[in-house]
């Protein structure tokens, strides 16, 4: 991100302009980055990242340091590539028929805005958009084509970033999750839990910037799940069974993608990684469960040492002893079988 002073009425400067008010002078603008670039970003905290952490990145890695250093900071690690995300921008002159015609049909599917002045509709990534850009796709087909797709870093940390629909009995004042998409909306920031599979549902154009292919230039969707172990366990209610993992992502239409590459497992680093990638828009939703692995009958499998295998004790043997001679020398021999040896006669 950079910025650069612009002129408050050069509307055509301002549209880039990110997170600006109407009368800033400074215009905030996103940088240009080809995706893939890794960035990481280390903080030093005062205190220790709580509940989820949401983001726009891919391949994330996070490390929290468990316990403060000498100067009471907790040092808190995230590192991930940027990704390319789907940004739409329209104009309609009410002296345009055609496009005063195409306002009023959006501006009635949103029930506001309509032409009563000259105003901007900005609309930010993030829930607030999800329902509006779904509205709008249905009356207007040409918001599922990008205008371009801008290379996005960021983390949001926020302690009170836990979901609702999750209760409070996992959460213990840790860090729980992460979580990141590429999608230009999402309906909520984080997953819902309905008691079985945690959702995530997006919604973005279908088509990449000046596509027309429905296949070959449909815009490729990301989605990336961390979770600790021990809040992952917890949610799911098992304890030492490694899980059945299960992630899918289901079109609009409600069937399974089968073009999206999925992958679930627990890392060397204690978490849950879960990614979707491949799966194509408008409005898919993607859905993971663990589950304890069943047995050939059903239940739930648990593993357990096996006991050590009981030794017997030896036998006792009786032991017998003799005396043998041989002219004045004596020897006395002992066993269970004793015997005289050679040129000795029993006593």
């Amino acid at each position: 991100m950079y910025s650069e002073i612009v002129s408050v009425d050069d509307d055509q400067a301002r549209a880039e302009c990110f997170n600006v008010n109407e009368k800033d002078s400074k215009c905030w603008k996103l940088a240009i980055a080809s995706d893939g670039v890794v960035f990481k970003t280390d903080l030093k905290l005062l205190n220790k990242p709580q509940g989820w952490i949401s983001g726009r990145l891919t391949s994330p890695k996070v490390d929290i340091a468990t316990t403060a250093d000498a100067a009471k900071r907790y040092t808190v690690s995230i590192e991930g590539a940027n990704i390319g995300i789907p940004t739409i921008s329209k104009r309609y002159e009410f002296s345009n028929a055609d496009q005063k015609a195409k306002w009023e049909k959006i501006s009635t599917a949103l029930n506001q805005s309509p032409w009563t002045d000259r105003r901007e509709v900005v609309i930010p990534w993030g829930p607030e958009a999800f329902s509006y850009f779904n509205k709008v796709v249905a009356v207007d087909k040409e918001y599922d084509v990008a205008d371009k797709l801008a290379a996005v870093w960021r983390v949001v940390l926020d302690p009170n970033n836990v979901p609702k629909s999750y209760g409070t009995s996992c959460s213990t004042g840790d860090f729980q999750g992460f979580v990141s998409s590429n999608s230009m909306t999402y309906s909520t920031a984080l997953p819902n839990y309905d008691g079985e599979t945690m959702s995530y549902d997006v919604a973005s154009p279908h088509y990449k910037p000046g596509g027309k292919d429905y296949a070959a230039d449909a815009f490729s969707g990301r989605y990336d799940l961390l979770l600790t172990e021990a809040y992952a366990r917890c949610v799911w209610g098992i304890k030492d069974a490694l899980p059945k993992i299960e992630v899918n992502v289901f079109k609009t239409d409600g069937s399974v993608d089968s073009s999206a590459k999925v992958v679930g497992g627990l890392d060397a680093s204690g978490f849950f990684k879960f990614s979707a990638t491949g799966f194509t828009f408008s409005s898919p939703k993607i859905k993971i469960k663990l589950t304890a692995p069943p047995t050939s009958g059903g239940t739930p499998a648990v593993t357990q040492e096996a006991a050590a295998p009981a030794v017997k004790a030896p036998a006792k043997v009786a032991i017998k002893s003799i005396s043998c001679v041989k002219g004045k020398i004596v020897k006395k021999v002992s066993g269970s079988n004793p015997k005289c040896p050679a040129g000795f006669k029993k006593k």
